[in-house]
């Protein structure tokens, strides 16, 4: 029986044109629902049009198996 153990959330705030590369790791027990991503961390690069916003969560089950989630996100340019 496979049980899971816990998640591992990966954030990262990249603006290549501005020089910006951020990674957020937090490790998280298996019942948690929810994870926080301190405001100082997005701040510098949430201004900034071109900012690529990418959010991974893992799920890590007891066999050292992991299962992958991603999505990504762009601050747009005012019109």
């Amino acid at each position: 029986d496979v049980g899971l153990v816990g998640f591992q959330v990966i954030a990262e705030v990249v603006n290549e044109s501005a020089g910006i590369t951020r990674s957020y790791v937090v490790d998280l027990p298996r019942d948690a629902t929810s994870a926080r991503v301190p405001t100082e961390f997005l701040a510098p690069g949430l201004a900034m049009p071109g900012t690529e916003l990418k959010l991974e969560v893992i799920a890590i089950e007891d066999t050292g198996n992991k299962t992958f989630s991603a999505r990504e996100f762009e601050v747009e340019k005012p019109d």
